[in-house]
Formats: C-alpha cells, sequence, structure tokens
C-alpha cells in the first residue's frame, strides 16, 4: 500500500534548513507527539547508512520498529526501510525540493503489515493513521500552521 502524506507549512525558509530538521531525527520526539522515541546509531552494515530505532504512537497503542536511513543530502532526500520491528515491510522517504518559488517537503512511503488475511480491511485504517502520524511529525518540523496544498497533493512551504 502507498501512503503519500500531503501536509506543508506557509512560512519562509530554506530548503536546506528545512532538510537538515528532518534529518535530525534523534530530536523529532521533541517536535511531535507521535513520536515517543528516535534513537540514532552510526552505520552498522559498512553502507553509509545509519540505524535508528522508533517508538510512535499509532491508533490506541505503539509501533516499534529499526530501520536503515540513507541521506541524500545533494537530492535531499532521507530514504528508510525497516529492518526488524512491529511492521514487517515498511520503507519510504522524506523529500525536500523547491517549485515554482516554493519549497515543497513530502514524504510517501509502502507498508505490508504481514497479515494478508485482513490487509483488505486493515489496510486503510493503518494507512490512516500513518496519515495522521506523520502529519504530525511534519507540523513539528514545519511549524504548527502546517497545511496540505491538496490541489496539487503535495506540502508546500512558500520561499
Amino acid at each position: 500500500m502507498s501512503a503519500p502524506v500531503p501536509v506543508g507549512t506557509p512560512v519562509s525558509a530554506r530548503a536546506d534548513d528545512i532538510f537538515t530538521s528532518f534529518t535530525d531525527l534523534g530530536s523529532i520526539p521533541t517536535r511531535s507527539a507521535a513520536v515517543t522515541s528516535v534513537e540514532v546509531q552510526g552505520d552498522p552494515t559498512g553502507t553509509g547508512g545509519s540505524l535508528s530505532r522508533w517508538k510512535v504512537r499509532f491508533g490506541g497503542g505503539m509501533l516499534h520498529w529499526s530501520e536503515i536511513d540513507r541521506l541524500d543530502p545533494v537530492a535531499r532526500e532521507l530514504a528508510f526501510e525497516v529492518v526488524d520491528g512491529d511492521i514487517p515491510d515498511f520503507s519510504g522517504r522524506w523529500h525536500v525540493t523547491t517549485a515554482d518559488d516554493r519549497v515543497v517537503a513530502s514524504f510517501s512511503a509502502t507498508f505490508d503489515l504481514g497479515l494478508p488475511e485482513l490487509d483488505e480491511a486493515l489496510a486503510p485504517v493503518a494507512g490512516r493513521e500513518l496519515v495522521t502520524a506523520v502529519t504530525d511529525i511534519l507540523r513539528g518540523v514545519l511549524g504548527p500552521g502546517a497545511r496540505s496544498d491538496r490541489a496539487e497533493h503535495r506540502p508546500v512551504v512558500p520561499a
């Protein structure tokens, strides 16, 4: 299932500054009620990525997972892939771009709950919960005025 999350904020900010905020994973719990903890470790695989361990409020409970995060500062992209945890298959990216004199911050992901017999019923609910959690993270990073540019289905920050 794919879950794009269109959220942004109407404040002036540089794309590089926003990208730096997104990639400071350890500070996200101080800016988001959805995330209770992120522990960032070095590069356990020697491939240029870092390992982060997440605890996130999700629905009425808590999800835990570990992910490999790979930064591409030139493209302003943080790609992640879960390697262990409550969601067996979860990967995606945070991406900051500029378009039409605006800064665009976006998140997209795919996930599989690992419950094929319940997937049809649970995937839409999990998708909505993911959107809620990611929106909270984006608002924490971008500010309380975060809004969606739904006409374009992407988050925007005027430059």
